[in-house]
């Protein structure tokens, strides 16, 4: 259960990352939305970085919490193009909030699943360690050859 203050910053975190553009086939703000990502996971205590890939960038992170057991948790942190621009209500990233829904470009595909397993990791106080593999690469083949 979140405290109203976690839920405060869980909504303003969530927010944040919709407000990053991060548009797979074109790049748009591909890089800041990873180094973005990056930096939340770290704040959250899990130890994240950016690993280079042939295409867009993978943010990784782990967590050994003692455990024998490593759960890998995938998402992907990139969005569909925007086009046709004149047929949102709203700016696509500016995650506008009417009548209690939240309008964004990916607010939930997928940026409001990956925020909110980031968030519920950060309740969690058992034994069972986590790996983190987020790629920017939407409905791509996303290969992964370094030994992580």
């Amino acid at each position: 259960m979140l405290s109203e203050e976690e839920k405060e910053y869980s909504l303003n975190k969530y927010i944040e990352f919709l407000r990053h553009p991060s548009i797979s086939s074109t790049g748009e703000g591909i890089r800041e939305t990873a180094g973005w990502l990056k930096d939340f996971m770290n704040d959250l205590g899990i130890s994240a970085r950016i690993e280079e890939t042939g295409g867009n960038p993978v943010v990784y992170g782990e967590v050994n919490n003692g455990g024998n057991k490593t759960l890998l948790v995938y998402n992907h942190y990139d969005v569909q193009p925007v086009d046709p621009l004149d047929e949102w209500r709203f700016p696509p990233f500016s995650a506008t909030i009417k009548d209690g829904y939240i309008f964004a470009r990916g607010a939930s595909d997928n940026k409001g699943t990956l925020t909110a397993r980031l968030i519920a990791f950060s309740k969690y106080n058992g034994k069972l360690n986590f790996k983190f593999l987020f790629e920017g690469e939407e409905e791509e083949e996303v290969l992964i050859y370094r030994n992580m």
